[in-house]
Parts: structure tokens; sequence; C-alpha cells
């Protein structure tokens, strides 16, 4: 089964010089890139992108509930210090590449 799957990176990404080690995670799993585009997206971009409709977001929700109830102990943390900080998540990039600010605020990728 061949599957395809549209990765978006936040700007901080960027900004922070991490593109590389990301598409270098995907390929150290396996996983190959078939594409690579780097734009920034305006309003009508997101809009098009986004398209809030019930039709749309009713499956997205379902989806999203389905996948939190099948990886409750993945995505346990209600505190996000607390998840990105967890001895259970050391090695995920979210916890390898968070970082604290002003002792009271962690930022994620």
């Amino acid at each position: 089964m061949n599957e395809k799957t549209l990765v978006l990176l936040k700007p901080d990404t960027v900004s922070k010089g991490l593109i590389g080690d990301v598409v270098s995670r995907f390929e150290k799993v396996g996983l190959k890139i078939v594409g690579m585009k780097m734009l920034k997206a305006d309003d009508n971009i997101a809009s098009n992108h986004y398209q809030i409709t019930e039709e749309w977001a009713i499956p997205l929700f379902n989806k999203t509930k389905e996948g939190f109830e099948n990886s409750g102990k993945e995505f346990s943390y209600s505190d996000p210090m607390e998840y990105g900080g967890s001895k259970e998540n050391c090695g995920s990039y979210r916890a390898e590449t968070s970082f604290t600010w002003d002792y009271s605020w962690r930022f994620y990728l």
C-alpha cells in the first residue's frame, strides 16, 4: 500500500535551522520524500487548505478523537511542560527540540 502524507513545518522550525533534521528523521525510518516546497502561507492559501465546513470538520474531529483514544499513553499529559520533559518522551522530536524560556514556558515544534 502506497500512502502520501503532507507535512507542514512551523515557522520556528525554519528559523531554528531544523528542516534538515526533520527530513533526516523521516528518512531514517524508511520514509521517502517525494517533493518539497517552501512557501509562506498567506490568507488565501490557508483558507483554501483549511476549508472549515461541517463536511470537513466532522470526519477530522472523529479521526482526531479516535487517534487520541488509541494513543492515550502518548498524549495523556494536560501540561505541555510535563509532556515535553517526561522520561517517556525522551527521544521524541518534540522532547529533543523543546527549550525553556523565562522559566515558565516551553515551546514545541
